[in-house]
């Protein structure tokens, strides 16, 4: 069997192990729109949570995946190889291209994750507001789940907002609570320099 980030993609559905629906653009900018106009302020919150739920039950599904192939929970994996892995699921699945940075992972207890051609922000392209909701989500419940500690995953950099590519990052709450007034305010490496500190 070729090293676990490698696998081909038929293999990753197999070894995910579960269903996939694929959605319009279409279906996406509408539900924006009924949220926004129900109750504005509701989709961040909302797509977080949901991804948590999904991060997890993706993890999850990884495990037993990796169970029938003879491999190791994704807890006793490298964190390379699950960051591997969570890369080749969203490209897979049409999130959009994530590339993760463990640089600051030994020092400070951060991971970076870095979006570019984001479905959300290709979907919302009327949304005056970071996009990416569900994807901070869905990595804050994997990376829970690969970890075993409690995590938060912050958007601190959205395209649809002007920036370069959308930037994440994954830590503890407590750090990230600490810059959650800059976002927006000041650039991803602005943010990660003051998370640095």
């Amino acid at each position: 069997m070729p090293p676990l980030d490698q696998l081909p993609a038929a293999d990753l559905d197999q070894l995910f192990g579960a269903q996939s629906l694929g959605v319009p653009r279409e279906f996406m900018h509408a539900l924006h729109h009924v949220m926004q106009t129900e109750k504005a302020g509701t989709w961040p919150r909302v797509l977080a949570n949901c991804g948590s739920a999904l991060g997890k039950k993706i993890a999850a599904a990884l495990d037993q995946g990796l169970t029938r192939l003879g491999q190791p929970a994704l807890g006793e994996l490298p964190l390379e190889t699950c960051v591997a892995l969570i890369e080749r699921h969203c490209a897979h699945h049409g999130w959009g291209l994530l590339k993760l940075d463990l640089t600051d992972a030994p020092t400070c207890g951060l991971v970076v994750a870095r979006l570019d051609h984001s479905f959300f922000v290709e979907a919302l392209d009327t949304a005056d507001h970071s996009t990416d909701a569900l994807l901070a989500g869905l990595l804050q419940g994997f990376f829970e789940h690969v970890s075993g500690q409690q995590l938060a995953c912050n958007e601190i950099a959205c395209r649809r907002l002007g920036a370069p590519q959308c930037v994440f990052v994954i830590g503890a709450p407590e750090q990230l609570e600490i810059v959650a007034p800059f976002v927006g305010r000041e650039s991803a490496d602005e943010i990660l320099e003051r998370l640095r500190a």
